[in-house]
């Protein structure tokens, strides 16, 4: 996007924030409490929305970042993964599948299809 300005054509800059421009009440990390995470933004925030990583939570952070807004959550995916797991054990009679989880771990990694499933659903998750 470019505007011009005394006759000149200059690029129009696009505020990019990052959280440490936040304020937190949050206390300092190794006091018991962690990064200012994307949850925690004031509604009005105008700039990208961006949620770091914690733990093996990528994929929810992702999908996140991409709708931009906290829209989903480790427990959304969870529940898709235990679904997606039933589907899976009753289309193959249960023959060819352990009792664990094909679709999520216990340090919290999703699987693709997963992350698929959520997305469909949207901002509406």
């Amino acid at each position: 996007l470019v505007h011009k300005q005394a006759g000149q054509l200059h690029p129009r800059v696009m505020p990019v924030h990052s959280l440490k421009d936040i304020p937190s009440d949050d206390p300092p990390m190794g006091e018991g409490g962690g990064p200012i995470d994307g949850e925690k933004l004031p509604k009005e925030f105008m700039g990208i929305y961006h949620e770091k990583q914690v733990g093996s939570l990528c994929a929810v952070h992702a999908v996140n970042n991409l709708l931009q807004g906290p829209h989903t959550n480790e427990v959304v995916f969870s529940e898709i993964a235990h679904n997606l797991d039933a589907q899976e054990r009753a289309a193959l009679q249960g023959t060819g599948l352990e009792m664990e989880s094909g679709n999520v771990r216990a340090d919290g990694f999703f699987s693709v299809q997963v992350i698929h499933l959520a997305l469909q659903h949207g901002p509406d998750l």
